[in-house]
């Protein structure tokens, strides 16, 4: 039986310890840093989150019922966000009314920010095992994370997360950092005259694709486009939905 290292977040993950499928939300808590306060609790939020003409109705579809059964392990509820509204009457953080996607809920057990969250996990992932900080990193990018195409050349140039936070942004690049991962923050780059200083980057595609992976379909789907020659992998033993490419 697998070893799970205890954490103590002020956060209902529905485990005092951090498994692969807690990992995973936890990712997505901290990078999102998005709540919401329903019949008087704070609910910390792991979004997911697209614009309505990116992913498929199936490819959508997929990813949700991969998600709502990660959350199911951890008896919590994935609902669907549709016109900016968790479950038709709850204003979701961020979704505008031409955004598509799903939001899964913790409550809150003590007042805390994202700051403490991210300083309070930081060295339980880096004591945790490879697969669990591997569901972590999912989690970061799985959500919110978009794949930069070059469609004139059929290349993926990188993987990219906004984070609005330079504390969190530093804690998680620390985590790419130890698992090897090639990352960048663009703390130096212009784009479009626009500096990209609270932005991580996986600038090493194949190495995120091989070991990593994806639970989001359409973002997997992206990686396959690009990759003639290919075996895919599914690792529903590690995550529900999860896939990586040989």
């Amino acid at each position: 039986m697998a070893q799970f290292e205890k954490h103590s977040l002020p956060i209902d993950l529905g485990t005092p310890y951090l498994t692969n499928e807690s990992a995973y939300f936890l990712g997505g808590i901290i990078a999102a840093d998005e709540t919401v306060i329903i019949n008087g609790v704070r609910y910390w939020i792991s979004p997911v989150r697209h614009n309505n003409d990116y992913p498929t109705a199936s490819e959508l579809l997929s990813h949700f019922d991969s998600v709502s059964s990660i959350a199911n392990i951890l008896n919590k509820i994935t609902f669907w966000v549709e016109q900016g509204y968790i479950n038709g009457n709850v204003k979701a953080p961020k979704f505008t009314g031409r955004q598509v996607g799903f939001v899964t809920l913790f409550p809150e057990i003590e007042e805390t920010t994202v700051e403490e969250l991210a300083s309070l996990i930081e060295e339980v992932i880096k004591h945790s095992s490879d697969e669990v900080i591997r569901c972590f990193i999912a989690g970061i990018f799985d959500g919110r994370g978009a794949i930069d195409f070059n469609y004139q050349n059929n290349t993926i140039r990188y993987i990219s997360l906004d984070c609005d936070n330079t504390f969190v942004v530093r804690i998680l690049r620390s985590i790419l950092s130890d698992f090897a991962t090639n990352y960048n923050t663009a703390r130096e780059r212009l784009e479009g005259g626009t500096r990209r200083d609270k932005q991580l980057r996986i600038e090493n595609i194949s190495y995120y694709y091989k070991t990593i992976g994806f639970v989001s379909d359409v973002k997997f789907n992206k990686i396959l486009e690009v990759n003639t020659n290919y075996a895919v992998n599914y690792e529903d033993s590690v995550l529900k939905g999860l896939k990586t490419i040989n």
